[in-house]
């Protein structure tokens, strides 16, 4: 049996096209919810799969345990997965969802 491997690929990126657009609201609201403090928004921000707990802690100026129970919040609630050797990989960029260091910022104010 042969497959069509590019049919097969394209439908996949329509799918996930069409997820994105449905959950989009949903997901701007978490993010907004979730990374509405600066230290926060830059954990997640070095959060690339590849980073350890300990660099993406000095990056964001965290604790490394805040940084764990970070990621633990992040993987159960969607906003993450597991990357390379057990550590977290952001899944979005929250800066397409409005969430940027500047409207943080005035938040916090």
């Amino acid at each position: 049996m042969e497959t069509d491997t590019a049919g097969t690929a394209q439908a996949m990126r329509e799918l996930a096209a069409l997820l994105r657009v449905s959950a989009s609201e949903s997901v701007s609201r978490l993010l907004k919810a979730e990374l509405s403090k600066e230290t926060t928004l830059r954990a997640y921000q070095a959060t690339d799969g590849r980073a350890t707990q300990g660099q993406v802690a000095q990056r964001a100026g965290i604790t490394q345990s805040t940084v764990s129970k970070l990621w633990q919040r992040w993987l159960s609630l969607g906003l993450a997965v597991e990357g390379q050797e057990g550590r977290a990989q952001a899944l979005f960029a929250p800066e397409v969802y409005g969430v940027t260091l500047r409207s943080v910022r005035s938040t916090e104010t």
